[in-house]
């Protein structure tokens, strides 16, 4: 029994190097899984196993001082906020991120600063924070907030997503292929909307059917 909890430990040591993935100087390696007190762990030289004793003498390793993702060498949670943040040790500089299920709304004119997140729209899934969100089927994708210059020139501002039912035809509601953008609408993204061939539409006029998918256009 004493020989098996030996193993365990050390396999856990080794796992905790290995996850973290922190960079440290050439001749040392990571160690958190026992971290010191109030640290996030610390570098120990190569030749020792990551254990309840390493971090106790040595520095924890500390970065972007005095900023608001000192210490954090992974991705956390920004009390009240919708996106995340972490150091980049490398540049001693934050680095962030949408929280899960937000997009990057943009219009944040200050580079490095915080992005500006926005709730995931109705009818949508965020998977890529920093592609447009993605309408489910029968839904299209429109940008409140997107104007254009008499020039053409597009006015870059912050997004305003939202995800609209396609139009409808004698109770029929136009479908959407299966795909997510990777380019925002300019304003929106209608004419993915089709009505689809050989389905039965009762108007007024009476019944008909498309031969084939008929796409919707975007207003003028």
């Amino acid at each position: 029994m004493k020989k098996f909890f030996t193993f365990c430990l050390m396999v856990s040591a080794l796992f905790s190097i290995d996850a973290m993935a922190v960079d440290c100087p050439g001749t040392q390696q990571w160690c958190s899984f026992y971290a010191n007190p109030g640290g996030e762990g610390c570098c120990i030289p190569m030749t020792e196993v990551c254990g309840p004793d390493s971090c106790k003498t040595v520095t924890p390793i500390t970065g972007c001082e005095g900023l608001a993702c000192e210490n954090q060498l992974i991705w956390t949670d920004v009390t009240g906020k919708n996106y995340q943040t972490r150091c980049n040790r490398n540049t001693n500089k934050c680095e962030y991120q949408c929280k899960s299920n937000y997009y990057n709304a943009g219009g944040t004119m200050m580079f490095g600063s915080p992005p500006n997140c926005k709730a995931c729209p109705a009818h949508a899934t965020c998977t890529d924070p920093d592609n447009p969100p993605c309408c489910g089927g029968g839904y299209y994708l429109i940008d409140h907030n997107y104007k254009e210059s008499t020039g053409g020139v597009v006015v870059m501002g912050a997004k305003d997503y939202e995800c609209l039912r396609c139009p409808s035809i004698g109770g029929v509601y136009g479908e959407t292929p299966a795909r997510c953008p990777t380019d925002p609408p300019t304003p929106s993204f209608i004419t993915n909307c089709y009505m689809p061939s050989n389905i039965n539409i009762t108007v007024t006029e009476g019944t008909f059917q498309f031969t084939r998918n008929c796409n919707y256009t975007e207003d003028e």
